[in-house]
């Protein structure tokens, strides 16, 4: 039964995918999920939390706790609008932007390696579909 299970197949792909990643990430002392936060914050045109969510496909909860962790490594801020609007914002601090600039290199190396062995063609098109799933689900 599980093995036709699309859900349980994608999540073990998810977790030996992160597990593949994280180890070859290790020397960096980021896991690829914080790499990742770290470049969306980055890259991100909207500095709200809920913009940085939407783009990490993250929900609030696990936003909010890697986040947290980023913060406690002094890689990020968090704060309060300061508009009077309710909308919170994170962006890198000095030290983020290195550690990202750092763990550069070693995030391509992984990637690489991960490419070897995964298709980088099929790995899309999963992710693709997924978020077309999630874009067509009814409220």
């Amino acid at each position: 039964m599980v093995d036709s299970c699309g859900s349980h197949l994608a999540r073990i792909a998810a977790r030996q995918i992160t597990r593949f990643v994280d180890q070859k990430m290790r020397k960096t002392d980021l896991a690829i999920e914080q790499f990742t936060l770290l470049a969306v914050i980055a890259s991100a045109e909207d500095d709200s939390l809920s913009a940085i969510g939407e783009a990490a496909c993250l929900d609030k909860s696990t936003l909010s706790r890697n986040l947290r962790a980023l913060e406690s490594k002094g890689l990020v801020e968090i704060a309060a609008n300061l508009r009077g609007s309710r909308r919170r914002l994170a962006w890198l601090t000095e030290a983020g932007a290195r550690k990202l600039e750092e763990a550069m290199p070693v995030w391509r190396a992984a990637n690489a390696a991960l490419n070897r062995h995964v298709d980088l063609v099929v790995t899309k098109k999963i992710a693709g579909e997924a978020r077309r799933l999630n874009r067509n689900r009814s409220p």
